[in-house]
């Protein structure tokens, strides 16, 4: 847990982020403008929520990876 804690650390330095507990019940999520972003969970995993516009991104710049 030590790399998703400091990866806690990091994000709640930007401006308008904020920690809650995840909508799944385990772990902890980041928030911004109220909405979960990404939640890490106790096994060294995190969940990362992508919106379209950085989802098509992804397939034009690593088509063949997608």
């Amino acid at each position: 847990m030590a790399s998703a804690r400091r990866a806690l650390e990091d994000l709640m330095t930007w401006p308008g982020l904020s920690a809650a507990p995840a909508r799944c019940g385990t772990g902890t999520a980041v928030l911004a403008d109220g909405a979960e972003i990404v939640h890490f969970h106790p096994e060294r995993q995190a969940d990362l929520y992508l919106g379209r516009p950085a989802i098509e991104r992804l397939h034009e710049e690593a088509p063949a990876a997608c």
